[in-house]
């Protein structure tokens, strides 16, 4: 994958520090975070385009207000049923996820919940974005 956003780690909104803007290329294995309890992982915030290429299919992702995006190999419902990392099983297809923006991750694996100040609270959302 290519993208044009916050990278070449994961980044949130309450962690983005270590994060730059530029092009970055990756690929969807190595966007999964090993956390020790699975969880949400591999989002990149302030993405204005992202391309997925496998050799035999592409898909374009483009938008005119910055997006965040995540691509991995296990779906939401997977990170979120199981316990420990050794438990997933990958699924069959890789699972994107584009959205408006996420809320901050906080601790709330094994801490204190996301912070307000961090929480999606948008009453109204303009978003739209392009498939290529």
């Amino acid at each position: 994958l290519e993208y044009f956003g916050k990278g070449i780690k994961e980044c949130y909104i309450d962690y983005q520090e270590h994060s730059k803007m530029g092009v970055w290329q990756s690929n969807v294995t190595d966007e999964y975070e090993p956390y020790i309890m699975p969880q949400d992982c591999g989002n990149h915030m302030n993405v204005k385009y992202v391309n997925f290429n496998n050799n035999r299919d592409s898909i374009s992702f483009r938008s005119h207000n910055p997006f965040e995006f995540s691509a991995l190999h296990y779906s939401i419902e997977e990170l979120d049923k199981k316990k420990h990392r050794f438990e997933l099983v990958e699924s069959n297809s890789t699972e994107f996820l584009i959205c408006y923006k996420n809320q901050g991750t906080g601790s709330g694996s094994c801490g204190p919940a996301v912070s307000q100040k961090y929480r999606v609270t948008d009453s109204v959302i303009d978003f739209d974005f392009f498939i290529n």
